[in-house]
């Protein structure tokens, strides 16, 4: 749990209470970052000042700063250490993040002891689980090759009807093949009713791979045309693969890219709508 962000040393919850582990935050330079909670209840630190961070418009990052910053990176080594050793304990993890600490009372003199273990170590803590130190290495022999070329454009053009906030969609890469470029992605709800959007789903489409396209409507009456003329049309390198609007709760259309790149799609099924 976040330590908070009161520069307190009070007994503050739910960090405070056994059963959790909480993070303070410091700079890169493993000083306590000012607004820091701490005390002898903390269990670690780490770094929570000007972290980069997704924002809150399309495409926008920013830089951000709190315990609510330093928390996700214990959070992540502790993901890592699971996907090292998958039987991995909540102590045992606990204990291989404390013991392994990088110590930092010499950044903190008026805090030691009120920052926990001391600044996280994401390679100490993974030796700790049974790994090995120096990075991990590369796999022997060459990567696995994709059997196509994944250079292939998929887009979506879609008109919402009067309810845009109904509207989601889905690209599943059904079964890749190995070294292939893994292109399922989702989208919507929309903001905007009666607008057209047109939306790049992948410019990595690969040759001769199967994949599954879905648009759902979530009230369950499609986007055409009881409600406003919504439609959509997916298009694979400019050659149509689906189109549609008048369906119930979703829409699923399977296609498979075309052997090389630049073609047209191989036919496609007509789309399969949901049960209702």
């Amino acid at each position: 749990f976040s330590a908070g962000n009161d520069t307190s040393a009070g007994n503050w919850s739910p960090p405070f209470y056994s059963g959790t582990f909480a993070v303070a935050a410091t700079t890169d330079a493993s000083v306590r970052a000012s607004f820091s909670n701490y005390g002898s209840w903390i269990d670690i630190s780490a770094p929570g000042v000007d972290v980069a961070s997704t924002g809150y418009g399309p495409d926008q990052y920013v830089y951000l700063s709190g315990t609510s910053m330093a928390c996700p990176h214990v959070s992540g080594v502790f993901a890592l250490g699971l996907s090292l050793k998958p039987t991995a304990t909540k102590a045992e993890l606990e204990s291989c993040a404390i013991s392994t600490a990088a110590n930092i009372d010499a950044q903190n003199p008026s805090y030691v002891g009120l920052l926990g273990a001391g600044m996280i170590d994401a390679e100490a803590f993974l030796v700790c689980l049974g790994g090995s130190s120096g990075g991990t290495p590369a796999p022997a022999g060459s990567p696995p090759v994709c059997p196509g070329a994944c250079d292939q454009t998929l887009e979506l053009e879609l008109l919402t009807d009067d309810y845009p906030g109904e509207t989601t969609w889905s690209l599943a890469h059904v079964a890749p093949s190995a070294g292939c470029v893994n292109s399922g992605t989702t989208g919507g709800p929309y903001g905007a009713a009666g607008t057209t959007y047109t939306v790049t789903l992948s410019t990595e489409i690969c040759a001769g791979e199967d994949y599954s396209f879905t648009i759902s409507d979530s009230y369950g009456d499609g986007i055409c045309c009881a409600w406003g003329s919504g439609a959509y049309t997916l298009r694979l390198d400019g050659a149509t693969v689906a189109s549609g609007g008048a369906f119930a709760a979703s829409e699923t259309t399977p296609f498979t890219a075309p052997g090389s790149g630049g073609t047209n799609p191989a036919p496609a099924p007509a789309p399969v709508p949901a049960p209702v």
